[in-house]
């Protein structure tokens, strides 16, 4: 595709993502969704839908003949993490000024993993080469739950040491994964009632919606965080995360050429989204400054309407 076609498609969708937003964001407003409401939706995505979403796709068109060549995506998810965190230290060291290090740390080292790249990944790919992305998405993002629940408040407290969850890695998603990559591989996901696909299909179509209006509403509560001493704290980290992070990645792309176009794209998405919306929501629990990392999601959010699209066509334009 034309890198101009890919911008203004990538940029179409991070539009239509917003609007659905808006919905999540009225209803809050207007108080016909409740906040408490806001933590069952996501846990509605996260519990149900987004596993039955990955389910039906993984059964649908998979066309991988050697999953165990894989193995080394969900350690890229890994090094991309690092290489956050990493970024974020290194910059501390030079900057004494700012006081809520280890909120500056989590927020450039966790992405918007997920929601943000799963439907740009829907306009870019058609059968069957979207069902492989998606399962490389899947495959990929693995690691990132657990070590976002597990290694997050422990970089939220600035601790040298932390436990590693082997029970936080197998969350439903992961499990969704699994259990159909093990029907496909064993046949027996063609004796699958076509009612239980179907039925399987229309929770997962659930997904995308329910995040953008869950999103939409706690944009809404972070609107209301008042932060005016962090404008330059949110500036920092949003020119890391959607600037420096993106470009030190397209520039490995750049040099490693021969990689198939979906692996890359998938990095250099990966590299580009916001800071995981989800953020606040780990912040409060460990009582953090969720005000803070409230109002970085909201900015960096509305900043990657125009990074995310420029980072995905410069890839295609330099591989």
């Amino acid at each position: 595709m034309n890198p101009f076609d890919i911008f203004f498609t990538t940029l179409s969708l991070m539009i239509q993502l917003t609007l659905v937003g808006l919905v999540g964001f009225y209803g809050l407003k207007k108080g016909m969704i409740k906040e408490c409401c806001l933590l069952t939706f996501s846990k509605i995505v996260i519990e149900i839908a987004f596993p039955c979403y990955i389910f039906t796709h993984i059964l649908k068109n998979l066309v991988i003949d050697d999953l165990l060549s894989l193995f080394w995506l969900p350690l890229s998810c890994v090094g991309l993490l690092l290489l956050g965190h990493f970024a974020a230290s290194l910059y501390l060291r030079f900057d004494s000024g700012i006081r809520e290090r280890g909120e500056f740390k989590l927020l450039v080292t966790f992405q918007n993993a997920v929601y943000i790249p799963l439907p740009i990944i829907a306009s870019l790919f058609k059968e069957p080469e979207l069902s492989k992305v998606f399962l490389y998405l899947f495959i990929f993002n693995i690691p990132f739950s657990a070590m976002m629940f597990t290694v997050g408040p422990h970089v939220l407290r600035n601790s040298e040491a932390y436990h590693f969850s082997w029970r936080a890695l197998f969350n439903n998603p992961v499990i969704a994964v699994l259990i159909s990559l093990f029907l496909v591989y064993t046949g027996w996901h063609k004796y699958i009632p076509g009612p239980v696909k179907g039925s399987f299909e229309m929770i997962g179509k659930l997904t995308v919606p329910l995040v953008m209006i869950v999103t939409g509403g706690i944009i809404l509560l972070n609107s209301r965080a008042e932060v005016p001493a962090s404008r330059m704290t949110i500036a920092k980290i949003s020119i890391l995360k959607l600037l420096v992070i993106p470009l030190i990645v397209l520039g490995i792309l750049v040099i490693f050429k021969n990689l198939p176009r979906e692996f890359g794209l998938l990095f250099i998405l990966e590299a580009a989204v916001p800071s995981a919306s989800t953020l606040p929501l780990l912040a409060r629990r460990e009582e953090a400054d969720y005000r803070l990392i409230g109002a970085t999601v909201l900015w960096s959010y509305l900043a990657s309407i125009l990074t995310v699209p420029l980072f995905v066509s410069l890839y295609y334009y330099l591989v």
